[in-house]
């Protein structure tokens, strides 16, 4: 199963990439995109994600 991070504000977009990772057995660890960047970064770490999907916002 691979670990694919999300972070971003809701929206169409965000919500699509969502439910293109679940039919392919993955497991999508969503990071607020309102907390401070190391945190994030420690919390990807954490989650040894396979990829990531952040939005320009």
């Amino acid at each position: 199963m691979s670990r694919v991070t999300l972070i971003g504000d809701n929206s169409i977009e965000y919500i699509g990439i969502l439910l293109d990772i679940w039919p392919s057995g993955g497991c999508a660890v969503l990071i607020d995109w309102r907390i401070p960047l190391q945190t994030s970064i420690e919390m990807m770490s954490e989650a040894d994600f396979s990829a990531y999907y952040i939005t320009s916002n």
